[in-house]
């Protein structure tokens, strides 16, 4: 068993509901697992002890409005990249991040979509993307930061044998 600590990034719960969908599909058509490891979030950082909520506070955001662009990969990683990533970059100089745990999802200014190195599997999603999501809607204020606790049972591939907490979260504006 291996725990460590998740910066993560959310946003408005009209959003997460969205996104949440968008990964559903892709599980249904893929049979990805992975996209339905984690609530749909932003990595910023990986920690071996939880980072005090204090560091954070007087984070302020970029001018809004967020926006969801398009899918991305990213190493192994699927991402729905964010238009700004003035506040990834801010959070990631704010402390010392650590590599990321094996095979976990590695930060990246985009929510989390599903992990596959498989080609056919990154063009379904491009299509989706294509076909089936209205980026324009996609449009929201403000960010919420959190702190995960990530727990992974040892074995492969990690999100079969995943559990989180929430730790704290903090509502940027």
């Amino acid at each position: 068993m291996e725990k460590r600590f998740l910066l993560a990034m959310t946003a408005p719960e009209h959003i997460t509901i969205s996104l949440s969908s968008i990964r559903d599909t892709i599980f249904r058509e893929t049979g990805e697992v992975s996209a339905l490891a984690f609530e749909p979030l932003i990595p910023a950082g990986w920690y071996a002890s939880v980072q005090d909520k204090q560091l954070f506070t007087s984070i302020s955001t970029p001018a809004p409005p967020f926006k969801l662009l398009y899918p991305e990969t990213h190493e192994k990683g699927i991402y729905f990249r964010i238009n700004n990533e003035q506040i990834f970059e801010t959070l990631r100089r704010r402390t010392s991040a650590e590599l990321p745990p094996d095979q976990m999802p590695v930060p990246f200014p985009g929510f989390f979509l599903c992990e596959s190195s498989d080609p056919g599997i990154r063009e379904t999603i491009t299509e989706l993307k294509a076909l089936k999501i209205k980026t324009e809607t996609f449009v929201w204020k403000g960010i919420t930061l959190k702190m995960l606790e990530v727990i992974t049972i040892e074995s492969q591939p990690w999100f079969n044998n995943l559990d989180w907490n929430n730790i704290w979260e903090i509502n940027l504006r």
